[in-house]
């Protein structure tokens, strides 16, 4: 589309990362941050564009949304919305972008294509992480030798060990993302990273490892979590769907979480 000359703008709802600044200023792409579109700037980057593309669309708020379609109507500009209503961090951003312009735009017509699977995630991975949700989910009976758990007791100890992964074994840790205003369960583990649940959206790396403490426990096989600022389940599976060689869970703390991740392993190839 831009080889063909088309002015094509791509809004990310998120942080932009080194990707983004890579295709911003080797190829002169325009990217913005959705945190960038207000009323103010949104006439002068439709100026610019014959294309629109949104990426991460669920994310965006209502009223950014209805700001963007109301100009692109004016301006006659198309969009495309890619979007995953499974791939949000807070409640209310699991959207589905296509009931909402079907309620809200009825006479906008559209097309929706729908991607089957992660083009990411490995199979073995994408099934290890679904069980991971609801064990039991996925019957694929899949080597996952892709997928290791540790078990740590003192966080002194989970504090070197993540250090050993990330500077010596190249592994990417993530953590979660806690309130800025609000004392959250998830603050203690906030330190052993500087990228969080917020940081990686739209990226991808070959090694993530990441930590599960008492926040989380089964009840009837579903995973279960405390009520956090953010989505503890959004978090988790915007974590895990980062990774796209291996993965790496360590357990801090809770001896029946532990149980219950070697119990996953154990389901391969069976």
């Amino acid at each position: 589309m831009i080889k063909s000359g088309i002015k094509v703008v791509l809004i990310h709802s998120g942080k932009l990362n080194s990707g983004h600044y890579k295709l911003i200023t080797e190829y002169k792409w325009k990217i913005y941050s959705i945190s960038s579109i207000q009323q103010s700037t949104i006439n002068n980057l439709l100026n610019q564009c014959e294309f629109l593309l949104i990426d991460e669309a669920q994310r965006i708020r209502n009223n950014q949304l209805k700001m963007i379609i109301e100009y692109s109507k004016l301006y006659n500009i198309p969009i495309i919305f890619s979007y995953d209503p499974k791939q949000y961090l807070r409640d209310g951003e699991d959207r589905d972008v296509k009931i909402y312009l079907e309620r809200n735009y009825p006479e906008i017509p559209s097309n929706t294509k729908k991607l089957t699977t992660k083009i990411r995630t490995n199979k073995e991975l994408a099934s290890f992480i679904s069980n991971l949700f609801e064990i039991g989910k996925s019957k694929d009976n899949l080597n996952y030798s892709c997928v290791t758990i540790d078990y740590v007791e003192e966080e002194v100890k989970l504090q070197n060990y993540m250090e050993y992964l990330r500077d010596q074994q190249g592994w990417q840790p993530i953590t979660y993302t806690t309130s800025l205003y609000y004392e959250d369960p998830f603050d203690a583990l906030a330190n052993f990273s500087d990228i969080n649940a917020h940081d990686v959206i739209g990226q991808e790396f070959s090694k993530v490892v990441f930590v599960m403490d008492r926040n989380f426990k089964y009840i009837n096989n579903r995973l279960a979590t405390r009520k956090t600022f953010y989505s503890s389940k959004g978090m988790l599976y915007q974590i895990t769907t980062r990774v796209v060689d291996e993965l790496k869970i360590i357990v801090f703390g809770n001896p029946e979480l532990y149980l219950k991740l070697l119990e996953i392993k154990s389901m391969e190839g069976v």
